[in-house]
């Protein structure tokens, strides 16, 4: 599956009418942000020099049973296994997407329990920010009060 295809069913979701689309669809871009910095993650672990044939049972079922690996271990695992640092590779924007990626993943946990309300009428003034919606596609989604604001499509 190809990083469109993997992406596409987000696109579908924030075109469609459904009332929960924008935040079902920002949930559903760190789910699958994270399960590509995994697949990465996992792809290196294969390739490296430190592992041989004789480690892939243990290598699996570390990986498949570990329920806390999330995306800040995958890309420190990615800067120890690669000869380049994520940062590296992503290039002078990592600056500004890393701080948001860390936000999104904060607001996705909170949202996935319960310890954040987006009204549907809004209400509060609060922020996170999916620069990928265009300026003229945003509507603000108001959270907790607190210092989050959710600017998600307006579609």
């Amino acid at each position: 599956m190809s990083f469109a295809d993997e992406f596409a069913v987000i696109d579908m979701i924030a075109a469609s009418q459904l009332p929960t689309r924008a935040v079902d669809a920002f949930a559903l871009s760190i789910i699958k942000m994270e399960r590509q910095m995994r697949r990465l993650f996992t792809y290196l672990i294969f390739q490296s020099d430190a592992f041989d044939a004789t480690d892939v049972e243990a290598l699996r079922n570390i990986l498949s049973t570990n329920d806390k690996v999330y995306f800040e271990g995958f890309e420190r695992g990615i800067n120890a296994l690669y000869q380049s640092s994520v940062e590296q590779m992503v290039g002078a924007e990592y600056e500004v997407l890393r701080p948001a990626v860390s936000e999104a993943v904060a607001v996705r946990n909170k949202i996935f329990h319960g310890q954040l309300r987006i009204p549907r009428d809004g209400g509060h003034d609060s922020t996170l920010m999916a620069d990928s919606v265009p300026a003229s596609s945003r509507t603000p989604f108001h959270g907790d009060g607190g210092q989050h604001s959710i600017w998600m499509a307006d579609t």
